[in-house]
């Protein structure tokens, strides 16, 4: 008896210290306090805001970490210094007809979009002819060569699970099966905790590649989004009943819409919405120069017209302190 007693008082000792150790641990490595811009978390795409009353989730979520990182970004590369080098590389020349275009006599070509600020760089001739050379897996890694070879600094990851296969018509791309593509495109981006992240609103990853189903690359888009992220916390995941809590606050920002029927939609006030679809990516928040989690939702709305508006719509997933 008096045996079995001191082993309880020994377990009670054991429980209690490690209770102790774990209260310390926490102590010396605090959650960072996100400080987030109220404008950032709240303003949409087209730079409106919303009122948002009535929002729900029908989906059926993933089974989402507890956890989640925040990272701080670092600017690694100089843009004008990036693209001076792809223009010797591919020996571009200035277009005098067309600002920030560069071509050569191969008929490649360099450009920017003087609204986006993104690039195209064009490398080869869509012919659409042949049978495939390449599987799915040869094709991300032939990509992700050509991108270290233009990128050698940054760490990009293939986002495999939005490829896209399309076919080409005497008009347009029309998505397709992998056996029946003419055309392979392969988002990449940085990534945190396997999560991809992109920068401020934007819906589009900052790296994409086109290539033919021969392996030969077509063209590549890209952000001058040339960065490291440095991890600073690791920070508590809100739930997903709070983060609705949240929108229904209006902490949230809509980042696609469009109408199902009707000319022009309202986002000024979403009166009630359905979202069935909800992941987990990084946004970078420039004004604090943190990269950390946002849910982001796709569902229907509607406006106070009563007009149905698909949309998708982020919120931080993190537990963050606006910041006007």
């Amino acid at each position: 008896m008096k045996n079995n007693k001191k082993n309880l008082t020994y377990l009670g000792i054991f429980l209690g210290s490690l209770l102790i150790l774990s209260a310390v641990f926490r102590l010396l490595t605090p959650q960072k306090q996100i400080s987030s811009s109220a404008e950032f978390v709240s303003t949409n795409i087209n730079q409106t805001t919303s009122d948002f009353s009535n929002v729900s989730f029908i989906g059926q979520a993933p089974a989402f970490p507890e956890k989640l990182s925040v990272g701080t970004i670092e600017v690694i590369e100089n843009e004008d210094q990036v693209i001076n080098k792809i223009i010797d590389a591919y020996g571009l020349e200035t277009n005098s007809q067309s600002e920030r275009y560069w071509t050569n006599q191969q008929n490649q070509y360099l450009h920017q979009d003087i609204y986006s600020k993104k690039y195209q760089l064009s490398l080869g001739v869509e012919t659409a002819t042949g049978e495939s050379r390449l599987n799915l897996t040869q094709a991300i890694n032939k990509a992700a060569t050509e991108l270290k070879n233009l990128f050698p600094s940054l760490s990009l990851s293939p986002l495999s699970t939005q490829v896209s296969f399309l076919k080409k018509n005497v008009e347009f791309y029309e998505k397709a099966q992998f056996e029946d593509a003419d055309f392979i495109t392969i988002p990449f981006s940085y990534t945190i905790s396997n999560f991809p992240l992109k920068y401020q609103k934007e819906n589009i990853d900052p790296f994409i590649i086109m290539l033919d189903k021969q392996g030969q690359i077509i063209r590549i888009n890209f952000s001058p989004f040339f960065i490291k992220v440095s991890l600073v916390s690791n920070n508590t995941r809100i739930s997903i009943n709070q983060a609705l809590t949240n929108l229904n606050n209006d902490q949230g920002s809509i980042i696609t819409f469009g109408l199902e029927q009707g000319t022009k939609a309202d986002l000024s006030v979403i009166q009630s919405a359905e979202l069935d679809q909800i992941s987990i990516e990084y946004r970078y928040d420039e004004k604090a120069n943190l990269a950390y989690p946002f849910y982001r939702f796709s569902g229907t709305g509607q406006d106070q017209s009563d007009q149905t508006i698909q949309l998708e719509i982020i919120t931080p997933a993190i537990e963050t302190s606006l910041v006007e």
